[in-house]
């Protein structure tokens, strides 16, 4: 077979196309996509083109497809373009050569017959194509014929065996396919029009019967016109007579995505308007029904989830579309907004469904309610003929509707007391308990009257907390038995075996019986007040001074690192920097360098030159440490070579300019140079531009960098041995 013949049967499968789509807001099986054709699909450009490059239209579609937010994956028997692609996206059914009769034969038994080898090719043979778990899908993409045209046959009958073989598949395994089917681009013409090849438009018209002939029977066909509708202008366009350039590529992808995603549309929903309710109400039911439209699914078969569940309401979907809403809480007030998702059945096949979200706004106006006094937090235990301070903060209180400083105590009259102001005065003499009657008010309203418990002992001098010893500094979280050990306590009149301590409560703590524990995440200064009393009387008040520190946490990295690719007898020089949350000191250190490379310790700095001898990619890992924890810095180094830096070529034989550069730059040789690759680098390794040379023997190149950002970088030209090298500086008009 001849190299000629080779190229044009790579030319002629285009695709079938298989999707299994998720779009924001469903819960839904993967929608599989084949790419099933001829070298159009599998990615032929001109023959310098490596298999990881050739991306086709497919590329451009997976870009479209995932800005679109669909959930999806390609399938087939081959995997091309995946330098580009991601692995498991580089799938497809791309069979260079194969003509329409062929492409049925491999869709029946999983092979065809080649004339030129006298022989049949194995695709997936035993089986038919898609028997192949690994082939099976929900929606086909369909462009072929390009070979049959290039042989003289205009007629595309034999698509109606393709056909067949599809429907066979969906008899099998009970399930749906959707076909897609383009019109096949023209050729290559100097005009750029696509009605040029008139066996194109003979052999798409044929095609378009055949189509509307099945779509007339009750297949799930659409007939898309890719040969005009794609603007593809077939001179600037195409790379060769058969195959598009990336732009005629680009193309063919933006075409299969508008057909796609234009199948139908997405449910439409109104604004659903809710009246406000008061606190402790019910809002009241809403027909979803009354507000969805959609072009192919009933209102009744439409699908209605939340986007997630609401903080402070409780919502429930029925069966028949009617939303109830309550509050959870009966006392909780203000505004939420909860997220309705509407999810049609899709058109043709369900994977191909969508969705619409409609934020609706649920408001609950204030209703006050008056303030309770639950308990009393202080312990009044006083000498006799004693007067007191009664505040607030001695009780327990409840109002969720107004802040701690809304609220005023009320100390009412009662027995065997006088008040002034918040000062109690107990009757002289009196010993005993005594009961203060208060009551709290909030703007609005007053709470239920309470009883605060005081007693008063006979005159005795009551033990004084004059300080404390010192405890050593807690963690988070962690609980300490405050003890009479950790007081200084002066009392004349009892041993210290007698007195009882209290453990109060307080700020950023709670309280256990003598069990003090720092509220979760806190730490700093605690006060923990305590108290200790004699068999009459109760000291004084006394907050101890306790620490609460932060755990430790490992040093962060603030430089980021990639991927970096380096070049023998080139510095590498890197600094690395790192802070530490609990600012404790930060010592560097390496823990995985190559022998090239030295790492200063002292100040983070990694540097060295590699050698022709150190090809080859590198692991690197540099540390930070604060003595307790590290963390490192990690990423892959790779250096290229075995080449040599030709220094003496660069200044005797190649002028680059300008530079600094605008939109293009030149490279002019004096004497002829093969040239395999021109590279841009910039500063960090990271290569951001590569332009492949066809065998250049002559005296210049241009390059188009006006889609390089402005910057300093390194300008490589390749060969096969060599690697020469210049300083780039690219700026910007403004």
């Amino acid at each position: 077979m001849t190299d000629f013949t080779l190229v044009f049967m790579r030319i002629t499968l285009s695709l079938m196309l298989c999707i299994c789509l998720s779009l924001p807001g469903m819960s839904q099986d993967e929608l599989s996509i084949l790419p099933l054709g001829n070298s159009i699909t599998y990615g032929w450009y001109d023959g310098t083109y490596s298999e990881g490059e050739r991306i086709s239209y497919r590329y451009r579609l997976y870009n479209l497809l995932n800005a679109a937010g669909y959930n999806y994956s390609y399938k087939g028997h081959i995997s091309s373009g995946y330098s580009y692609l991601p692995v498991a996206y580089s799938k497809n059914g791309g069979i260079s050569g194969v003509r329409d009769n062929q492409l049925a034969d491999v869709m029946e038994t999983g092979r065809y017959w080649d004339p030129n080898i006298s022989n049949y090719v194995n695709v997936s043979y035993p089986n038919a194509y898609l028997d192949v778990p690994a082939h099976q899908c929900d929606l086909i993409l369909l462009h072929i014929g390009t070979n049959d045209v290039y042989n003289g046959d205009y007629n595309a009958s034999a698509v109606n065996d393709i056909l067949d073989a599809i429907d066979d598949y969906e008899t099998t395994y009970s399930t749906d396919v959707l076909v897609i089917v383009a019109k096949i681009i023209s050729t290559k013409h100097v005009s750029g029009s696509c009605t040029m090849n008139s066996g194109i438009t003979n052999y798409n018209n044929s095609l378009q019967s055949v189509i509307n002939t099945r779509i007339a029977g009750g297949d799930k066909l659409i007939l898309t016109d890719m040969q005009c509708d794609a603007d593809i202008d077939y001179e600037t366009d195409m790379l060769n007579t058969l195959h598009p350039a990336t732009s005629g590529y680009n193309l063919m992808g933006d075409k299969w995505f508008e057909v796609i995603d234009g199948i139908h549309d997405a449910p439409v929903i109104s604004a659903i308007n809710v009246t406000p309710i008061n606190e402790g109400g019910t809002f009241s039911t809403i027909n979803l029904d009354l507000y969805v439209s959609d072009d192919y699914t009933s209102d009744s078969n439409i699908d209605w989830t939340l986007e997630s569940e609401p903080e402070n309401l409780d919502v429930t979907i029925n069966p028949d579309h009617t939303v109830t809403v309550t509050p959870l809480d009966p006392d909780w007030y203000g505004t939420e907004v909860v997220t309705f998702i509407a999810t049609d059945k899709g058109r043709y096949i369900e994977k191909l469904h969508k969705s619409s979200t409609r934020d609706v706004t649920f408001t609950v106006n204030n209703i006050n309610d008056p303030p309770v006094i639950l308990s009393q937090l202080t312990t009044f235990n006083l000498q006799e003929d004693s007067s007191f301070d009664l505040e607030l903060s001695d009780l327990e209180v409840e109002d969720p509707d107004n802040e701690y400083t809304d609220l005023n105590l009320n100390i009412l009259p009662g027995d065997n007391y006088t008040v002034e102001g918040s000062t109690v005065s107990p009757d002289e003499n009196y010993e005993g308990t005594m009961n203060v009657n208060v009551t709290v008010s909030d703007l609005e309203d007053e709470s239920n009257a309470f009883l605060v418990s005081v007693y008063f002992s006979p005159i005795n001098d009551a033990p004084v907390i004059t300080g404390s010893l010192p405890i050593d500094p807690l963690d988070i979280s962690e609980p300490y038995e405050i003890t009479m050990d950790d007081l200084i306590v002066d009392d004349p009149d009892n041993d210290i075996e007698d007195l009882t301590l209290y453990v109060l409560g307080g700020s950023n703590y709670t309280v256990e019986s003598h069990v003090i524990t720092p509220y979760s995440g806190y730490y700093g200064d605690l006060s923990v007040n305590v108290r200790v009393r004699d068999f009459e009387k109760l000291s004084n008040v006394y907050g101890i001074p306790i620490t609460v520190e932060p755990s430790n946490l490992p040093p962060e990295f603030i430089t980021q690192m990639n991927d970096t690719l380096v070049y023998p007898n080139i510095q590498f020089l890197l600094e690395t920097l790192a802070e530490d949350p609990n600012d404790d000191p930060i010592s560097y250190f390496a823990a995985s360098v190559p022998d090239f490379l030295d790492f200063v310790e002292s100040v983070g700095i990694l540097m060295g030159i590699p050698g022709t001898d150190d090809s080859g990619s590198y692991q690197i890992s540099i540390g930070a440490t604060d003595g307790l924890e590290a963390s490192y810095l990690e990423f892959t180094l790779t250096v290229n070579g075995p080449n040599a830096i030709n220094t003496e070529i660069l200044s005797d034989n190649i002028n680059i300019y300008p530079n600094p550069a605008w939109s293009t730059v030149n490279i002019a040789f004096e004497e002829p140079i093969d040239i395999d690759r021109v590279s841009i680098v910039d500063m960090s390794g990271r290569r951001v531009f590569t332009q492949k040379i066809d065998q250049n023997n002559g005296d210049s190149i241009t390059l188009d960098v006006s889609g390089v950002a402005q910057g300093s970088y390194m300008l490589f030209l390749e060969s096969e041995n060599a690697v020469v090298h210049s300083k780039l500086v690219i700026g910007r008009h403004y």
